[in-house]
Order: structure tokens, then sequence, then C-alpha cells
């Protein structure tokens, strides 16, 4: 399976902590990160052997009052693809 074959469905993100309005830049950031991440490191064969993956348990990180969105978001597509390459 090659990364481009990879199909990833965010169905809910649960975030506790961060403002509302921050809610869908840290979205995009995200998505953006995890797919540079899944593109660059080779999880493809791993996930290919777990199927489907209906939930991803991502865990926590620590951050401060002042991280942006953007940072957020990249945190917590490290947390997730840490998840999925478990």
């Amino acid at each position: 399976m090659k990364p481009k074959d990879i199909k990833l469905h965010v169905n809910e993100l649960v975030l506790h902590g961060f403002a509302p309005t921050d809610s869908h830049r840290i979205g995009v950031a995200m998505e953006r990160e995890l797919t540079r991440l899944l593109a660059r490191h080779d999880v493809a064969a791993a996930l290919s052997m777990k199927g489907s993956v209906v939930s991803v348990d991502g865990g926590s990180f620590n951050t401060t009052s002042d991280a942006t969105p953007n940072l957020i978001g990249t945190r917590v597509a490290e947390c997730v693809y840490r998840g999925l390459s478990r």
C-alpha cells in the first residue's frame, strides 16, 4: 500500500481547554501536519495490517497559554501519528 492509498477521515476531534473559535484553525493545522507525517514516514504497511482503525487515542500534551492554533494543531497531529504508528 502506498501512502497515497491511505484514506483518513477525522469524524470528531475532541480538544479540552481551547477556545471554540480556534477549532477550525487547529483542525486545518492538524490535517496538514498529519498528511505531511504520513507521506514522509512509512506507516502504510503497519496501517494496512490493521485494516480500518475506528479510533486513535492520541494521548495528551502540554502547551502554553500563548500557543497558536497552528502549533496546537501540529502537536495534535504528532500525537495522532504516534497513536497510528503503535
